[in-house]
């Protein structure tokens, strides 16, 4: 009897999906659902077929097509061609070129949107090649939901649509006499990885937009955000349910990372494209003789609209980050790391429904995630642990407003406010600027500054260091301090001081 339930249920949801992209709707129905009309044919396909699964697909792609888009620009189309007829254009030439490139194609970007030049045909090709993958044995076991998310999307940024499939084909590694030896999904994505060493890693490169698979291939060059994108093209390709996870700037210093993560039982073993095997790293990230880079966030980059992102709630009501636009972010911190959910209160009314914890990238505090604003209080959900926090207000136009004090978020979950205490005193005695190598050591002749926050950086003088360490006294207690190399050196890092040491965070 439950089976029978558990069907009928199952029919029941498909009847729904059904009736959402009938061509027999009348006029105001069909004005809802426009792709009822645009891609009928296709619909029809498979619902005459009796191909359930395959009708499932086409729902799910098409319930999560609205607003999917590409750029595209007479310049980039030039770039195009130059690339295409040059076989000798180097990852040096294409990096000294880039910041050019960049000025010139910035500007004259047009946005089109992917339901302008996706056909039946085409998604047909999406489908039925998305199902082909499903004939491996390491991809039967994958959960429908899985399959739909992270193998059948046609797209792994805002490429325009291309059939990529096709260009895969001719992969001689990816054939099934290459296959034949290969039973799991660790085994297929660490076979897939083994076979990406010709993509050329740099900082420096990234083409001016998201590329198809056609073109990556071509150009082979990029950072990791390229990598993980031309990566994901080929998981795609064996069935396999990769993802790109990304953390948009580290909780203990600048930049960030992208890399691609396979997804079993709901866990994400993650992995760097020509990189370490498959789940090497978890919970922090260290680059070679560097301290662990911590975690504050983890989005990952999906094809469904996420019902609980910032744009899908905020509805354009409020100006936000634009690490926040994109209503296609998951947050995946807890797959990562510890987490803890903060709730901070007010006494004064707060006049925005969204507020932010921002983290220190070496030179400013910049958008970590968002809270809901509920009566006076402000509600963060899944924070990373043991990372020095500010919350504040995203006004406009990249203006920010502090509207509390910074604080630790222990790694033990606990929180501990930073206010500058300046009736307790102590006496600093100051080794490094950053934690990083000997470069960052406090050099005799130097200028240095010395600054506390207290909502905003408040001097505590400049001196010429006579020795390779700084001493400042009568600062204050309980405080976030920076210092600066007024000489030279770009990196700075912010620090707490406690027990005659320089704690960094």
């Amino acid at each position: 009897m439950k089976t029978n339930i558990k069907q009928f249920t199952e029919y029941l949801l498909l009847f729904i999906g059904l009736q959402l992209f009938s061509d027999c709707y009348n006029k105001e129905e069909t004005e809802k659902d426009p792709y009822a009309v645009k891609y009928s044919k296709v619909i029809h396909r498979y619902n005459g077929i009796n191909d359930t699964l395959k009708l499932k697909a086409l729902i799910f792609l098409l319930s999560n097509l609205k607003d999917q888009f590409f750029l595209q620009s007479e310049w980039t189309d030039r770039l195009n061609t130059v690339l295409l007829k040059n076989d000798s254009i180097t990852v040096l030439t294409l990096i000294r070129t880039n910041d050019s490139i960049h000025r010139i194609c910035s500007s004259v970007f047009s946005t089109i949107q992917d339901d302008s030049v996706i056909t039946d045909s085409f998604l047909i090709e999406t489908i039925d090649r998305a199902f082909e993958t499903r004939k491996y044995k390491w991809s039967q076991n994958i959960p429908f939901s899985d399959f739909c998310e992270y193998v059948l999307p046609y797209k792994t940024g805002n490429e325009k649509p291309e059939n990529w499939g096709a260009c895969l084909n001719s992969e001689q590694y990816l054939q099934k006499d290459s296959l034949k030896q290969i039973k799991t999904v660790f085994e297929a994505a660490a076979y897939v990885n083994s076979h990406l060493n010709w993509i050329h890693a740099t900082v420096n490169y990234d083409y001016p937009i998201d590329l198809g698979f056609s073109m990556s291939k071509i150009i082979a060059t990029g950072t990791c955000y390229t990598q993980a994108r031309i990566a994901l093209f080929i998981l795609k390709s064996l069935g396999l349910p990769g993802v790109i996870d990304f953390v948009p700037s580290w909780g203990n210093r600048s930049d960030g990372h992208y890399w691609n993560a396979v997804i079993i039982d709901n866990k994400a073993f993650p992995f760097d494209p020509t990189g370490p095997n498959i789940g090497f790293y978890k919970i922090q990230f260290k680059g070679l003789g560097r301290m662990p880079y911590k975690i504050s966030k983890v989005f990952r980059q999906t094809y469904a609209v996420q019902s609980n992102s910032l744009s899908q709630l905020n509805n354009s009501n409020e100006p936000v980050p634009q690490i926040f636009i994109s209503k296609r972010l998951k947050d995946v911190t807890n797959m990562y790391t510890p987490t803890s959910d903060i709730v901070l209160r007010y006494h004064s009314t707060i006049s925005r429904n969204f507020a932010y914890l921002f983290t220190f990238n070496d030179k400013i505090w910049i958008p970590s995630y968002w809270g809901r604003v509920v009566n006076n209080d402000i509600q963060f959900e899944n924070m990373g642990r043991d990372i020095v926090y500010l919350p504040g207000l995203y006004l406009n136009n990249d203006e920010t407003v502090p509207i509390g004090n910074p604080f630790i978020l222990t790694g033990n979950g606990d929180t501990r406010e930073l206010h500058p205490n300046m009736n307790i005193t102590q006496d600093l005695q100051i080794w490094k600027k950053y934690p990083e190598d000997v470069t960052n050591n406090i050099l005799k002749g130097d200028k240095y500054k010395l600054f506390y926050w207290d909502f905003g950086w408040i001097s505590l003088g400049e001196k010429i260091a006579d020795t390779n360490r700084l001493e400042y006294l009568h600062a204050p207690t309980n405080a976030l301090f920076l210092i600066r190399d007024l000489t030279k050196g770009k990196q700075e890092r912010i620090f707490t001081y406690e027990n005659n040491k320089q704690i960094w965070w």
